[in-house]
């Protein structure tokens, strides 16, 4: 017979080991102009394009 102490510590021993933290950081975005097509790399979002003026968009955001 398994005591409910041993039961216990078991559950939380699985519970322990499936949890496991996002390690993930988000370092830098990239960025394309609309109009020039002009990339760049940054770490704060880039509004305009330092070629031509044009509005920068976040490649990492989806397009449809």
């Amino acid at each position: 017979m398994v005591s409910i102490r041993a039961t216990i510590i078991r559950q939380m021993t699985i519970s322990l080991r499936i949890y496991v933290p996002d390690q993930y950081q988000k370092t830098e975005s990239y960025y394309e102009c609309t109009i020039c097509r002009e990339r760049a790399v940054s770490n704060d979002h880039v509004g305009r394009c330092p070629d031509c003026g044009g509005t920068m968009r976040n490649l990492a955001v989806a397009r449809e």
